[in-house]
């Protein structure tokens, strides 16, 4: 029931079904329905900008497994996404700020 209040669409409060499923024994589809620029669930028709399909094989032996990941961006975080999304884009700015400021700590003394 926890569930059901928490995966909707952070725009429109439609609920969203994160999905995982598989052809054949070795190839996994993998759709969280989240942004993986910030996190945040969104659905597929309305308010997903960006989609992009990864494909990652796991070697188990002489067999492989293929997993498939759906990787969604929302409005925000379209045109970011080549720097990971507004979380990206955060992570870059604290590493810059921490720079400058251990270069002028660096300096200063």
């Amino acid at each position: 029931m926890n569930l059901i209040q928490t995966q909707v669409c952070y725009v429109c409060g439609a609920q969203v079904y994160p999905d995982q499923w598989s052809i054949s024994r070795t190839t996994h589809f993998i759709d969280l329905y989240a942004c993986k620029g910030c996190g945040r669930y969104i659905c597929d028709e309305l308010h997903t900008r960006r989609k992009h399909e990864d494909v990652t094989v796991v070697r188990e032996g002489m067999r492989g497994h293929r997993y498939h990941y759906t990787s969604r961006y929302c409005d925000l975080c379209s045109p970011l996404y080549q720097f990971g999304g507004i979380k990206g884009v955060a992570r870059l700015f604290v590493v810059a700020g921490t720079i400058v400021v251990g270069l002028l700590y660096y300096f200063h003394h």
